[in-house]
This record gives C-alpha cells, sequence and structure tokens, in this order.
C-alpha cells in the first residue's frame, strides 16, 4: 500500500516536472524566435486571455512605445482612442434593459432638446409665435454622476421601453456594475425598488427645471413669458396625450371582458341546447 502511494506521488513529481520543462523549453524557443526576428527587442510582458494592452497611449496620447507579438491565433476586441475618451454607454432611443451602478468614473448624462433660434432683441414674441423659433436637436448636460452613484433607472421604474437620454464615460476610464430589471428586485430588494420610485419623480421634475432654465437664457428677458406659457401648454398636451393612452387601454380592457362574457354565455346556451336535445 506504501509502495502504491508512494509511486503514485512520484509519477506527480514527475507529471510536474514535465510540466516545467515543457514551459522552460517554450520560453527558450520564444527568446530564441525573438533574438532572432528582433534582436534590438527585450521581452517586457506575456499577455494572457481577458488582459488588455494600450492604454497607456490612448492615456496619455503619447505614440506607441512597444510591439505586440501574437504567440498564436487570437482574437482581440478593440477600442479606438474617440470611444475610449468619450465611450457611449447609451444613447436616446436604445432599448431602456438596465440599471447601472459607477464602481468608479465619472457619467454626464445628456438629453437632446427643442431650443429657440436666435431672436431679435427689439423683437416682442408671443406663445404661438415661440412655436415656430424652435429646432431641434441641440445637447444639453443635465447632470453628471460619479463613485457610488446610479444611473438608468428612470426608464426602467416608468416602464420607458426606449432611453430618454444619453449616458457617457465623462473620465479616463470607467467601472460599471449591469443590473437587468429583475436584478433590481432581487439584489437591491421591493423597499428600496419603492424608494427609486420616488427618486425618479424628484429626478424628472429637476431634470426639467434645468432643462427650461437653461433654454431661457438664450432668448431676450421679455419674451420668457411667453416661453413659460408654452412649456405649460406643451405639459398640459403630454398629459393628455396620457389620459388619453389610459382611456384607450380602459376601453380596450371592457371590450376584450365583454368579449369573453359574451363568449361564456354562448358556450352555456350551446350547453343547454344540447342537454335538451338528448332528453327527448
Amino acid at each position: 500500500m506504501k509502495k502504491s502511494l508512494q509511486s503514485q506521488v512520484k509519477q506527480r513529481q514527475n507529471n510536474q516536472t514535465q510540466e516545467l520543462d515543457n514551459e522552460k523549453n517554450d520560453e527558450e524557443k520564444e527568446q530564441i524566435y525573438l533574438k532572432e526576428n528582433f534582436p534590438d527587442f527585450v521581452l517586457a510582458k506575456t499577455f494572457y486571455e481577458g488582459e488588455y494592452f494600450g492604454e497607456i497611449s490612448l492615456l496619455t496620447q503619447q505614440e506607441r512605445t512597444a510591439t505586440i507579438i501574437a504567440r498564436q491565433d487570437s482574437h482581440f476586441m478593440v477600442l479606438n482612442k474617440k470611444g475610449f475618451n468619450k465611450e457611449t454607454i447609451y444613447n436616446e432611443g436604445d432599448p431602456s434593459n438596465y440599471f447601472f451602478l459607477i464602481k468608479s468614473g465619472d457619467i454626464v448624462i445628456k438629453k437632446k432638446q427643442q431650443v429657440p433660434v436666435q431672436i431679435n432683441d427689439e423683437e416682442t414674441l408671443n406663445q404661438n409665435q415661440l412655436k415656430i423659433c424652435f429646432k431641434n436637436n441641440e445637447q444639453y448636460t443635465l447632470k453628471i454622476v460619479g463613485q457610488g452613484s446610479f444611473f438608468g433607472d428612470e426608464e426602467l421604474v416608468k416602464g420607458i421601453p426606449e432611453r430618454q437620454e444619453r449616458a457617457i464615460c465623462n473620465s479616463e476610464e470607467c467601472e460599471l456594475y449591469q443590473l437587468e430589471q429583475k436584478g433590481l428586485y432581487q439584489i437591491l430588494g421591493y423597499n428600496f425598488y419603492d424608494c427609486l420610485q420616488q427618486q425618479v419623480e424628484n429626478k424628472q421634475q429637476i431634470k426639467q427645471e434645468r432643462l427650461e432654465h437653461l433654454i431661457k437664457i438664450k432668448i431676450p428677458q421679455k419674451n420668457i413669458e411667453g416661453l413659460n406659457q408654452f412649456y405649460e401648454d406643451e405639459r398640459n398636451k403630454k398629459l393628455n396625450q396620457i389620459q388619453q393612452e389610459q382611456i384607450k387601454q380602459a376601453i380596450s380592457i371592457k371590450n376584450q371582458i365583454m368579449f369573453d362574457k359574451n363568449m361564456l354565455q354562448n358556450e352555456k346556451k350551446k350547453s343547454q341546447n344540447v342537454q335538451i336535445n338528448d332528453t327527448e
């Protein structure tokens, strides 16, 4: 029994020695290859699966100081300089599937908004005239969030299928935790989700006020009253649209209930007729 155990230990030692020898031979072969093909170069580091390289030049905006050689056939994910500096997490209109927690870095939240074109200072515009003095697609910065904060929650809480804002990495590096909507319940709990709903209401109101303030800066003071009326009408319009949608949904549900009820009544009548025929 002892001999058997000793032989197993010896075999393991032999295997480990063989593996070390193979690794050593591979390293020696690599050194020979490098000396023959790159005589002026020195092996500084070997990268393995899951690691990254080339970030220093992107961060410092300097020329490359090293050469990368593939030891074997490899697959890489490439991020260009533009994408690295201002990487977009999501754009307006993208599916709103995830909630993000910031482990490190800064995220800037932007939104496209209608803004007034240049207005002559001598003109005083009423609310109707203001409507035709707007143009689309100017982006405003709503807020910047950092380590320990979160974003992407508003669309999930409100049940909005598409992103209403744009999120961009605003620092050299960003590290995020990404959670699906189900994960909000499982990890954070329903109590936190209830608090999140209230926070979303507050955040949306603050951001809307900021947007309106930024736009008001662009027009003469004497036109502010007309702009305020414009915003009030726009809010009422959105509220009416929501109410109309709710009415449509209620009517649709009512019609479906009536349809199901009629179907059940017809089935009962058919069943009663069959019983009467059987009795006769």
